[in-house]
């Protein structure tokens, strides 16, 4: 991962002894092979744990054809990233291959719907392999002369990190998406996912403009994302459910975690650091101590639009800050890394509007902070440049929609939380831990001279997505994912903090920020072994912990003599820091199993019914369903229900319309159908089939019934339509092309 040895040349004059990176390989002897053999071992199981839970959920062939086709992304797009980064390491330049080619799937998957030409999107994607012909994208991947031993060592405390978050992932990746693999009778789905699904769905067969189920409206948000998976499909054959609900988890447990190394080492060149970020964000994912818990829900990566958000936020970052310590590469150099920020940042806003403000901020700051340094002004005021085009570019043109910044301060945490007096100081006092966590990364220059290039753009990022959060408002309380895309840079800045803390006062260091963290948890959500505790018995507890920190903090500054400040201010930031215990944390389990069915659930008998339609018909056919609600009926109908159009992977008629113009701004998902005319029609065919109904129904271009027997349906149905397939609770029917 070296990117500059130059900058700890000015480490060494700011600190007088080298700072992190590859200045320290540089001064001491090469270890011996051991330790970067066992770090490469213990990554090695903490990536088969990830693909062995994958493989049992969709199976090992398309386990290896996603890995094989993630893998020919990143080859078809490194020959640009060499381009544009040629001073980086392999790792890096293979990590932002990796983003790029994913955010360049989606781009053009979208473009393809544009253009109505499905085959533009391998076009598209397949174009920047055409660096590979310039000699500077080849040669950019021959590594120095050094001897492979210690090239391994010298990434072994990555690995490590990423063998650490990787294996902590790997149970909860399993936890979540193992039931939709049939563990129980009935399932329910978290409202989105379908919605993901049927997104996904359609970008594998067409990638249109609109949603899946009402023509003609413009897409929200995701998109991109979705177009990504999409291409995917294309290339592995898995189904749209097993890309949201198993192969795009997967994808992002293994990829975030690289990208926060990868960031961490750019950022800090401490290995440390690079080691620790990955590790941290696992940890604190959950999180484990939000005491508020109308807003805690179930930890997990579940949410994979929000992680690719990460990933993409990450790289931009990345980007930004090597070109701060390349400022006089090539001209094809800087104008490529010009086209990588515009790339990523498009894909970014335009697959997940949170996105929009990180960006912005980290480019931002970052032109701010070297407006007066004439080596680098030129090239990031271009960089800046492109950013704000490929925002208002995916806002106007993807997107369509500003909906994500309506303006409603302190609207973050929900009603069941901020009722009563504590409500306003519970708001304030969750924005003033996030600006406390943020101004720690104002320390990060302090401890490790070398993130000074790095430190404007995780400030200006973290600070944006917080300022976000509390200043602007969107329904279902979704302003949270402001928060949720800078927090992998809030992250990467305390990791790199806590490493300069070891460094300066020793791994000691350590003891008292686990103790510290566990002493919160026993006091503000203690574990089920202690919840029956007394509250004295746990703040004993907890005393007793911090004290034992204490006398390890003082041992330690008495031995390395480092100074007290680091243990006056730093250290209980970071603490407070690995204590979320206001933010807000949006985790949604995907699938959860049921015993018993209810409005919301979603049978064996009916997935399958809903698989025979997809085998049977053709991508273009479209299909009338009887079921619209989540929960309630038509008229009093919680509308988002769009399990048959994810499932089947094909067009219905009317099935739920939430999120589309009959969606208020407000986020009131019991809006009455925009075409009352046309749901009754849809309706009255099942309920009450007629030719007159079967006829209305062909000439809207239906070919397939779907009947759901929770609710109002005939059997005279089977006048006009043939049985396909059927199930305890569902059937499926062909129309009769006469409706005799």
């Amino acid at each position: 991962m070296d990117v500059d040895r130059r900058d700890d040349r000015v480490g060494r004059e700011r600190t007088g002894r080298p700072v992190g990176g590859a200045g320290v390989t540089a001064v001491h002897p090469a270890p011996g092979p051991v330790p970067g053999l066992l770090a490469v071992l213990a990554a090695g199981v903490g990536l088969a744990a990830l693909l062995w839970v994958l493989a049992g959920v969709v199976g090992p062939g398309l386990t290896v054809r996603s890995v094989l086709a993630v893998a020919g992304l990143t080859a078809l797009h490194c020959g640009l990233v060499a381009l544009a980064l040629p001073r980086a390491g392999a790792a890096v330049r293979l990590l932002v291959g990796a983003v790029v080619g994913l955010a360049v799937a989606g781009t053009a998957v979208w473009l393809s719907g544009v253009a109505g030409w499905a085959g533009l999107r391998w076009v598209v994607v397949a174009a920047p392999a055409l660096a590979w012909l310039l000699p500077a994208a080849r040669t950019g991947w021959r590594s120095p002369a050094e001897d492979r031993w210690a090239r391994l060592t010298r990434h072994a405390p990555a690995l490590w990190g990423l063998a650490g978050a990787w294996l902590l992932a790997a149970p909860v990746l399993a936890d979540r998406i193992g039931p939709s693999a049939g563990a129980g009778p009935f399932r329910v789905y978290y409202v989105d996912v379908t919605w993901h699904i049927a997104l996904t769905a359609e970008a594998m067969a067409r990638a249109p403009e609109v949603y899946p189920w009402i023509p003609d409206v413009p897409i929200g948000y995701s998109w991109l994302f979705f177009g990504t998976l999409g291409l995917l499909g294309n290339a592995t054959g898995a189904t749209a459910a097993q890309l949201v609900l198993a192969v795009g988890p997967a994808l992002m447990a293994v990829l975030v975690p690289v990208a926060l190394a990868g960031c961490a080492w750019v950022v800090s060149r401490n290995r440390l650091a690079a080691a620790l970020a990955p590790v941290l964000f696992a940890v604190m994912r959950g999180p484990v101590l939000a005491t508020v818990e109308q807003v805690q829900q179930t930890p997990g990566w579940v949410l994979i639009n929000r992680d690719s958000t990460n990933a993409l936020v990450l790289a931009v970052v990345v980007v930004l800050v090597l070109q701060v310590r390349t400022p006089r590469g090539p001209r094809g150099a800087r104008a490529a890394s010009v086209l990588l920020l515009f790339l990523l940042t498009f894909a970014a806003a335009g697959g997940r509007g949170g996105a929009v403000l990180p960006v912005l901020g980290a480019v931002g700051l970052t032109w701010l902070a070297w407006l007066r340094d004439r080596d680098r002004r030129l090239l990031l005021t271009w960089s800046s440049v492109a950013v704000v085009v490929a925002v208002v570019g995916a806002t106007l043109g993807v997107t369509r929609s500003s909906g994500s910044f309506r303006v409603e301060p302190l609207s973050f945490l929900p009603a069941g939380a901020t009722v009563g007096h504590d409500g306003p100081l519970l708001q304030l006092a969750s924005v003033a831990v996030m600006v406390a966590m943020t101004s720690a990364l104002l320390l990060l220059h302090r401890w490790t001279p070398q993130a000074a290039a790095g430190q404007p753009a995780l400030v200006g990022g973290a600070l944006a997505g917080v300022l976000g959060l509390a200043v602007f408002g969107h329904p279902s309380f979704s302003q949270l994912y402001f928060f949720h895309a800078c927090w992998p840079l809030l992250v990467v800045g305390l990791a790199v903090l806590l490493a300069g803390a070891v460094r300066a006062l020793g791994p000691l260091v350590l003891v008292p920020v686990a103790a510290a963290v566990v002493a919160t948890q026993l006091v503000s959500r203690p574990p089920a072994a202690l919840s029956a505790t007394s509250g004295p018995v746990r703040l004993a507890l907890a005393a007793a912990l911090v004290l034992a920190g204490l006398v390890v903090v003082g041992l330690a500054v008495a031995r390395r003599r480092g100074g007290l400040w680091p243990v006056v201010w730093a250290l209980p930031v970071l603490v407070l820091a690995l204590q979320p215990w206001a933010l807000p944390e949006v985790l949604h389990a995907s699938v959860t199993v049921e015993a018993v069915p209810s409005d919301a659930t979603v049978s064996d008998g009916q997935l399958a019914v809903m698989a025979e339609l997809r085998e049977r018909s053709d991508p273009e056919d479209l299909v009338v369903t009887n079921k619209h609600c989540l929960r309630g009926d038509v008229g009093d109908c919680d509308a988002r229900w769009f399990t048959v159009a994810a499932f089947s992977e094909r067009r219905v008629l009317v099935e739920g319309w939430s999120y589309d113009y009959t969606w208020t701004s407000s986020g009131n998902d019991t809006a009455d159908y925009d075409d009352p005319e046309l749901l009754a029609a849809n309706d009255a065919l099942i309920a009450a089939p007629s030719a007159a109904g079967c006829a209305r129904m062909r000439a809207e271009g239906v070919r397939w019934v779907y009947v759901d027997e929770r609710e109002a349906w005939s059997p005279a149905l089977a006048d006009v339509a043939d049985l396909v397939a059927s199930a305890d609770d569902a059937a499926l029917y062909r129309l009769h092309d006469d409706c005799g």
